[in-house]
């Protein structure tokens, strides 16, 4: 079979899907099992995704992402976040350009004690970067732009400590 045949095929039954008001997972799904069963050939194809089905539910690599948020909203609503915050801002005292110095010492503080720096840029970039923007009115951008650099240098400080 031609390959712009297989692609219309995929898209025009993607489309089918659509206009009939079948969520966009279980279209893609619907057209997985479809496309597997046609060009594996037969149960085979459908073989491969029961064994895929499950070794990604008995996969755990993605848990802590959910955990994180968690993480995040608990220090936010607990107080921690903005105590945590309160006590690196009086550290610094009255130097110009705190903030950027706050973002920088959170980002890196959080990310030495959790160990995943991705995940705690999510926490920090949803908790605190929005309480800044809007009661702060500074610059949402340039906020996100200062934890990004707090975490990069917290990854670097995890990683030399961690050996």
């Amino acid at each position: 079979m031609e390959w712009w045949l297989v692609l219309l095929l995929i898209f025009g039954g993607l489309a089918v899907l659509f206009v009939l008001a079948m969520p966009v997972a279980f279209a893609f799904l619907f057209m997985t099992l479809i496309g597997l069963y046609i060009f594996v050939g037969g149960e085979a194809g459908l073989k491969i995704v029961s064994l895929n089905v499950f070794e990604s539910i008995t996969t755990f690599t993605l848990l802590p992402i959910p955990l994180f948020v968690l993480m995040g909203e608990v220090m936010f609503n607990s107080g921690m976040a903005f105590r945590m915050m309160n006590a690196i801002d009086n550290w610094l005292g009255r130097l110009p350009g705190r903030l950027s110095l706050l973002a920088v010492g959170m980002g890196t503080a959080l990310s030495v004690l959790s160990g995943a720096s991705m995940a705690s840029t999510a926490v920090l970039g949803t908790v605190l970067a929005m309480f800044v923007a809007i009661f702060l009115g500074f610059s949402y951008a340039g906020y996100l732009a200062m934890i990004c650099y707090g975490f990069a240098f917290g990854a670097l400080i995890w990683r030399k400590f961690s050996k």
